[in-house]
């Protein structure tokens, strides 16, 4: 009888763990398979890493990614020990501090409980990237998403287009070559080779897509969705295709999903190399330059419960960021419209990052699809703001003069991080205060009454949950004192 058998085993694993917590998703794929792909998550130590009182940015980060460092290795040794011995593949964060196992079998799982620093145990869930489908009404002239959250406002008043910000795009990876985002690239040069080392990683390993090779050395996108989001960015030809918000911002890249998939490895990979930049090939730990990391980090993804993430993935790697100063901006997701359907890390982290719905501009209210709030996680109001995401005009990998309309959380959220970068570059004391940059963001959003009241989050006030504070305003932003 096979499956008493299993039945059997399971549960002693589950008896065994004690206070480490196994996520069912794991016994459920070892109720199939002789092995799981799973990320053990180890507890944190006592001592809370404090970089945010350090005043130089570069100092700031150096300090938190060697303090990171130390508290993994100290807390991981003696696992990684035991995974050498018995020559089990691994791989080790420290952004996060955890080990992912590709093929953690039984035996290893039943004995888990012999290391106390072990916490608890995720699937490195495959995640399947969704977006909306929509008709997409094509209009000609300034991108009407530049004209509704006033960028092009900020441009003619203030002469600000975002210059000494590093924005970086953790997604499906970047046509580097399009023309409307190829000068800014941080490893562009117009004299000189291009220098990929520090400015792109690729965290697909193994297997080959379409355009892209596993490893790729450059910058590539196997499925337009990076590229789109980085032109909404930066994006700006020098002729009549202005489409990014933030148009002499320089982007940087880690291609964190293949064909539209990922998996968590890969996005505390990209996590891991944007807090502190490696060459090719390079290792995270020892070649790792906190120097060069981004100013801004968008994340047009999500991590949800339907492909086994439990939520707290990247609970560590969101503070550690808050810690560097790095702004974290994440798509709301396109789960609405019904409450609380903002539930998907890393945007149920609302509060700690800024999270950005999407605003339908032709039909003028939040989009059907938008998440809505509260956050799952200690029910935080969310979405922060709302932007364009509809259709939005951006660039695409067909060719380096080809441009196309995408719809979702995903096209709304890089507008932001281009506030963002106005914001900081007109305001450079702000650079590295996540908390007073979020806030000035979410006060001088212009807001709106939602239609339907969800918990904790009334229609008729502001906040509420389908507007957050309101719609990106990048005037109102930089106005404010």
């Amino acid at each position: 009888m096979p499956f008493l058998c299993i039945f059997v085993f399971l549960f002693s694993i589950n008896s065994a763990f004690g206070s480490i917590d196994m996520s069912p998703e794991v016994s459920k794929v070892l109720e199939k398979n002789n092995d799981a792909d799973v990320i053990l998550y180890f507890r944190n130590q006592d001592k809370k890493i404090e970089a945010q009182n350090i005043l130089d940015r570069n100092q700031r980060i150096q300090y938190l990614v060697q303090e990171l460092i130390g508290q993994a290795e100290n807390s991981q040794k003696d696992l990684l020990h035991y995974l050498s011995e018995k020559s089990y593949e691994y791989q080790s964060f420290f952004v996060e501090n955890a080990v992912r196992v590709p093929k953690a079998d039984k035996k290893l799982l039943s004995e888990i409980i012999s290391f106390p620093q072990v916490s608890r145990v995720r699937m490195n869930s495959k995640i399947v990237m969704q977006l909306p489908a929509l008709e997409s009404p094509r209009k000609r002239g300034i991108e009407p998403h530049i004209q509704l959250i006033k960028a092009d406002q900020v441009w003619d008043k203030h002469q600000v287009y975002g210059e000494g910000i590093v924005i970086a795009s953790a997604d499906t990876g970047v046509y580097w070559q399009h023309n409307s985002i190829r000068k800014q690239y941080r490893g562009y040069s117009s004299e000189g080779p291009i220098n990929h080392n520090y400015n792109w990683h690729d965290a697909i390993h193994g297997t080959n897509s379409g355009p892209c090779t596993a490893d790729s050395p450059e910058p590539c996108d196997d499925r337009d969705h990076g590229t789109h989001t980085v032109g909404t960015m930066v994006g700006d030809d020098g002729a009549d295709n202005r489409i990014g918000v933030a148009p002499k911002a320089q982007w940087m890249g880690c291609r964190n999903m293949q064909n539209g998939v990922g998996s968590v490895a890969a996005y505390l990979e990209c996590f891991e190399f944007f807090l502190a930049p490696y060459p090719h090939g390079g290792n995270a730990k020892t070649d790792g330059r906190p120097e060069l990391a981004p100013h801004i980090v968008n994340n047009s993804w999500s991590c949800p419960g339907s492909e086994g993430c439990r939520g707290d993935e990247f609970y560590q790697t969101v503070q550690a960021y808050k810690e560097a100063g790095i702004l974290l901006v994440a798509a709301a997701g396109n789960s609405g419209p019904h409450c609380g359907s903002i539930a998907d890390t890393p945007a149920r982290h609302a509060g700690d990052i800024l999270v950005v719905g999407a605003f339908n501009t032709f039909l003028n209210e939040v989009a059907f699809f938008s998440g809505r709030g509260p956050s799952n996680l200690e029910q935080r109001v969310a979405p922060n703001i709302v932007a364009p995401g509809a259709f939005v005009r951006s660039a695409v990998t067909t060719g380096p003069n080809d441009y196309d309309d995408k719809p979702g959380t995903s096209m709304a959220s890089p507008q932001a991080a281009g506030v963002a970068a106005l914001l900081w570059s007109h305001r450079p004391e702000l650079i590295g205060n996540v908390e007073a940059t979020i806030e000035i963001l979410e006060s001088s959003a212009d807001g709106s009454f939602a239609k339907t009241s969800c918990p904790g989050l009334p229609a008729n006030k502001t906040p509420n949950s389908e507007y957050g504070y309101g719609m990106l305003n990048a005037l109102n932003a930089l106005n404010t004192p």
